[in-house]
C-alpha cells in the first residue's frame, strides 16, 4: 500500500527528531518557500483572496503583491493589538481590506489568549466571531478565488461557517497552514472533498485544496 507524502514526512521528522511544534517554528522563520510559491502559482491578478488569521501582514502584503493593484485582499485579524500592527503595516496598499473579527461556525463573541506568558484573565481578551459565508451573502464581489487559513487548529470551525462559499466554483484554492497537526484531520479533508477539491499535502503542516 503506497504511504501518502504527509504521512512520510511526519515520520522523517519523527525519526531526525523534529516534532511537528518545531517544524511550524523552523517554517515561521523563513522555510516557507513551497507554500508561498502555491500561493504564487494560484493567484492571478485581479484576484479577491481571503487571508484569514493574518497576524503581521507577512503572507498579506505577498498576497496583495500577487492580485495587484486591480485585485482584493481582505486580511482577517481578530486580536486587537495584532490587528492595530496589521493595519499599520499594509496601510500604504489600497488593495488590502483589514478585518477586526475572526472567522468562525457562528456569529457571537468569544474570549481566546492573547498574550503568551500571562495567564487567565490577564492575557485574555474578547473577539467578534462571524461566518465567511455571511460576509459573503453581504457583498457577492468578495467571493474569494483563494483562501489561506492559519488559525491554529480551529480550522474546521473556519470551513463550517465557509460551507456555502466552498461549494462556490469561483473559489479555485484553499491553503491550510498549521502549527502542528489539525485537530479533526479527517473532518476536515472530508469536509474540502465534499465541496469538489482536490487534496495535496505541499508539506507535513501545509495542505492544498484547488479544482478546476
Amino acid at each position: 500500500m503506497m504511504v501518502p507524502a504527509a504521512l512520510r514526512g511526519r515520520a522523517l521528522l519523527r525519526q531526525l527528531g523534529v516534532g511537528m511544534l518545531a517544524f511550524g517554528l523552523l517554517r515561521r522563520i523563513g522555510q516557507e518557500s513551497v507554500a508561498i510559491r502555491a500561493l504564487r502559482q494560484a493567484i492571478a491578478p485581479g484576484d479577491c483572496v481571503w487571508d484569514i488569521g493574518a497576524r503581521s501582514g507577512a503572507h498579506t502584503r505577498i498576497l496583495a503583491q500577487c492580485v495587484a493593484s486591480h485585485g482584493t485582499v481582505l486580511a482577517f485579524e481578530p486580536l486587537p493589538q495584532r490587528h492595530r500592527r496589521l493595519e499599520g503595516a499594509v496601510e500604504a496598499r489600497d488593495n488590502i481590506l483589514v478585518l477586526p473579527f475572526a472567522l468562525s461556525d457562528r456569529a457571537g463573541k468569544a474570549s481566546i489568549l492573547a498574550e503568551q506568558g500571562l495567564a487567565a484573565p490577564q492575557g485574555m481578551a474578547e473577539i467578534i466571531l462571524a461566518t465567511g459565508d455571511s460576509i459573503l451573502a453581504q457583498d457577492a464581489s468578495l467571493l474569494p478565488q483563494l483562501i489561506r487559513l492559519d488559525v491554529a487548529g480551529h480550522e474546521l470551525e473556519v470551513l463550517l461557517g465557509l460551507s456555502g462559499t466552498l461549494r462556490q466554483p469561483g473559489l479555485r484554492h484553499v491553503v491550510i497552514a498549521l502549527d502542528g497537526p489539525p485537530a479533526r484531520p479527517g473532518r476536515v479533508e472530508a469536509l474540502l472533498r465534499g465541496a469538489g477539491f482536490r487534496l495535496d499535502w505541499l508539506d507535513p503542516l501545509t495542505l492544498h485544496a484547488s479544482r478546476g
